[in-house]
């Protein structure tokens, strides 16, 4: 009875393994004429890099600040586009990308208004380069 059962579980998965096969093999992909050209793109990313820039202690908000001046942040910049600043360490070639926080105490941040940016932490970072990343929306 077994080798009945096997028999017939054997010539099952041959038949649809053949099905299969023959459906592949018989399967053309037919191109058919291009799609209407779509939606223009927004182009308008702007990259400005500010190296070596260092911070100093604000004794008013005991907290380490810096001012980075952007023109390219302007009131449409701050009503529909976006900013994001990212800091580079001296040396090495990684980006981080801002706010920052590492473990707990560690804290780096930013605000933008029209014509620049203002960064804060609650440490002394060291001299870094800052990338700021402006995008206009359409």
């Amino acid at each position: 009875m077994k080798k009945i059962t096997d028999a017939i579980i054997s010539r099952h998965i041959t038949f649809i393994a053949i099905l299969f096969l023959s459906l592949m093999i018989s399967c053309k992909k037919k191109a058919g004429p291009p799609g209407p050209q779509g939606p223009q793109g927004n182009a308008n990313v702007r990259e400005i890099i500010f190296t070596n820039q260092s911070f100093t202690y604000n004794t008013t908000y005991s907290e380490y600040q810096m001012y980075l001046n952007v023109p390219a942040i302007t009131q449409d910049i701050q009503n529909r586009g976006a900013v994001m600043v990212y800091m580079q360490p001296v040396g090495l070639n990684i980006y981080i990308a801002l706010p920052y926080t590492d473990k707990g105490p560690i804290n780096m941040g930013f605000t933008t208004s029209v014509g620049g940016i203002d960064l804060f932490a609650n440490y002394n970072p060291d001299v870094a380069n800052y990338k700021v990343v402006i995008i206009a929306s359409n």
